[in-house]
This record gives C-alpha cells, structure tokens and sequence, in this order.
C-alpha cells in the first residue's frame, strides 16, 4: 500500500471521527439547550377571581411540548389537630383521624375530563391543575387525589392558612417548584404564589 493511499485512509477514518464527535457535541448542547428553555418557560399562576374550587394554571410558554407532565402538592399542617373526617365518610379521603399522615409530594390531578394525573401540555398552553376545594361555610378545605375529587387526598380544618409548594415534573426538562399559601378565609385569593425554583 503506498503513501499516499494510506494518508488517504488515516484522513479519512479522522474526518469520520471528528465529524462523529462534532455530531454528538452539537446534539448533546442542543437537547440540553432545550431542556433549559423548557424549564425556564414551564410557568404556574394563579386566576385572579377564585370560587370554592381552585384550579391554578400550568403554562407552556416554549415552542416544543412538555411530555407527561405530573404534579405533586406539599403542604405543611399538624397531623394531630388540622386533619378532620371526610365529609361523606373515611373511604372519602385516604388521609383521615385514623390515618393521620403529612401530605408530601403527593400527586394532583389534571381539571379535564377523567382529572388525569398526568397530561401533556403542548406550546402556549395554559392547562388548569385543581388544587383545593373549599367548603362555603367555612367547615373544611379538601385536597384532591390524582383520582379527581370522587375520593379526596384528604380534608382539613378551614380556620387557618397553610404553606405548601406545587411540584411540576415532566419527561422533557428538571422539575420546578412553586411555593403557595392557601388562606380559606382570604376572599377572592384564597390560593396565592409565594415563588418558584429556579
């Protein structure tokens, strides 16, 4: 094999090499690039004009969907003294007096028909996440389950405010967190967003 066949060869097997890296580098930054821009466009607010079922919205403000997206809630209260019976009876609710448990990350459900707990939300859309369903006499406040609301995550008493975060996850990016008060007795914004992560 002479010179200039090998030269040939070995410039060859560089040029793939190189042009496979190249390759893999500008895929690699692209899919990461989009992950960012995802995430920095997943969105959460609140309506302004809130009934006794609160539903906040979850925005796709990016131009590429966000696959099988779940929501998680987190609230703070005391398992001993805020839990109260399910309206309806215990099979009602999962958390109760006899099943006194925090609610940690615990899944939500989706406001359309069947209340999926998970969806996709495709650019520009603004899907409604339930959130809280409060009593009008003031007697409870109730967590759906990622059931919906046939069966409550669990009921609570209403004479206080409560603390808690909205975990967004999805397929396509990281997950984003966003801290809420939920005050019953705080009129017509009776869910509030306190931040999100970063």
């Amino acid at each position: 094999m002479n010179v200039e066949v090998t030269a040939a060869i070995v410039g060859a097997v560089i040029g793939g090499l190189a042009g496979g890296m190249l390759s893999f580098v500008v895929n690699r930054c692209e899919g990461a690039y989009q992950r960012c821009r995802l995430h920095g466009c997943l969105k959460f607010y609140i309506p302004e004009n809130q009934g006794n079922m609160v539903a906040v919205r979850v925005v796709n403000d990016y131009v590429l969907p966000l696959q099988d997206c779940w929501a998680y809630i987190t609230l703070g209260y005391n398992p001993q003294k805020d839990i109260l019976e399910p309206d309806g009876g215990r099979e009602k609710a999962f958390i109760h007096p006899g099943n006194p448990r925090e609610l940690k990350e615990d899944r939500l459900c989706w406001s359309r028909v069947g209340n999926p707990p998970n969806l996709d939300i495709y650019a520009g859309e603004h899907q409604a996440l339930d959130i809280v369903d409060i009593e009008p006499n003031g007697k409870w406040i109730a967590i759906p389950s990622e059931k919906g609301w046939e069966v409550r995550r669990v009921f609570l008493r209403a004479d206080r405010t409560y603390k808690g975060e909205i975990k967004i996850v999805s397929r396509d990016t990281k997950h984003k967190t966003f801290e809420i008060i939920i005050d019953p007795k705080g009129g017509e914004s009776r869910v509030r967003l306190l931040s999100k992560s970063a």
